[in-house]
């Protein structure tokens, strides 16, 4: 799993964005936790950082750091 954190994701308005960011990715197998206080996202996947990085760049947010969880 990794742990995303994302600049500009700040409420649950985010959500619909983010997940249609991650949710159509080749290797996505699910979204697992979002906190919008501490920016990131958990997601169980075997899609590359850089297309997650690229994927949600496109919906508008940054991609601060990714680590494995």
């Amino acid at each position: 799993m990794l742990k995303i954190y994302i600049e500009g994701m700040t409420n649950e308005r985010c959500l619909p964005r983010v997940k249609a960011a991650l949710g159509d990715l080749e290797g996505m197998h699910e979204i697992k936790e979002m906190n919008f206080a501490e920016k990131y996202v958990v997601v169980d996947c075997s899609t590359d950082k850089e297309t997650l990085r690229a994927a949600i760049s496109d919906e508008g947010y940054n991609v601060i750091k990714i680590e494995q969880n």
